[in-house]
């Protein structure tokens, strides 16, 4: 036997038996129209493209930071500067890849 929203609407809860038949209440989520609803969904759609689109231009300057510090540490392996620089850009580009792919670093986390 299935039951009905009416018979499983608790009256302590404070709802009617209008409520609980699917009528609108005052506590309902405001009706948008054609053009709320249309501005809505576009900038919804824009903010995802623009996320897709910096995340990419951020991973491809971390995975640049990445060959530049490699470069820079095996390229010119008999100086301490350039080893030194290399190690800060590998870091650098390590963050980097790390924060356009959303991992969850633990020591930047503010969590």
């Amino acid at each position: 036997m299935t039951e009905t929203l009416s018979e499983t609407a608790d009256p302590a809860d404070g709802a009617t038996e209008r409520e609980s038949v699917g009528e609108a209440t005052e506590r309902d989520a405001p009706e948008y129209d054609a053009v709320d609803r249309y501005w809505i969904v576009r900038q919804a759609v824009e903010d995802a493209l623009m996320n897709v689109f910096w995340t990419f231009v951020l991973l491809g300057f971390g995975l640049a930071l990445l060959a530049g510090g490699v470069l820079a540490m095996f390229g010119n392996g008999d100086s301490q500067i350039s080893l030194l620089v290399g190690v800060a850009l590998v870091g650098l580009g390590v963050g980097n890849v790390a924060v356009a792919l959303d991992v969850s670093i633990p020591f930047l986390s503010a969590d």
